[in-house]
């Protein structure tokens, strides 16, 4: 399997982890059972003097006490999740030679995800494929500012830029 494969399906995951776990977390409590009857016992005897332990606090007590969020793990965006997988789809088009094709799917991911770099690669690649260079350098711009905190990313659009100049 690919990386990029991997990194889709890792988010993927992610977010239905998260979606699982913030209805986890708003799932309603369950209703308290109704008293049932009981029968009456005798009183147990006093039994010696020792300190007791503070009493627990009611039912109502603890409700009113915020369950904690998972703050450690990140917010994933389904937007952004969805933009990447027609991000794939649109690199898929463009390397069978679908070109036209792939400018439609991947304009479609940047409008899902204005700050998609690599639909944004993908689409100055599919512009450079076509010999529009003014579009094929709009779009290499763009990704460079996107990419600019991945390596792997940024090292791809600098060569990327370096085709188009020529």
């Amino acid at each position: 399997m690919s990386s990029r494969a991997s990194e889709m399906l890792i988010l993927v995951t992610l977010g239905g982890f998260l979606l699982f776990l913030t209805s986890c977390a708003t799932a309603p409590q369950p209703a308290s059972r109704p008293a049932t009857a009981t029968v009456p016992r005798p009183a147990p005897e006093p039994a010696p003097t020792v300190k007791t332990p503070p009493p627990t606090p009611s039912r109502s007590s603890v409700d009113s006490v915020p369950l904690p969020r998972a703050a450690a793990a990140p917010k994933v965006d389904p937007r952004a999740v969805a933009a990447l997988e027609i991000t794939e789809e649109g690199r898929m088009l463009l390397k069978d030679g679908r070109t036209d094709e792939a400018i439609t799917v991947l304009e479609r991911a940047l409008h899902l995800n204005p700050g998609n770099g690599r639909a944004c690669y993908y689409l100055a690649e599919a512009w450079l494929v076509k010999g529009n260079k003014r579009q094929a350098k709009s779009f290499n711009r763009l990704a460079g500012i996107h990419l600019q905190k991945d390596r792997e990313w940024r090292a791809r659009v600098d060569a990327q830029r370096r085709r188009i100049e020529r």
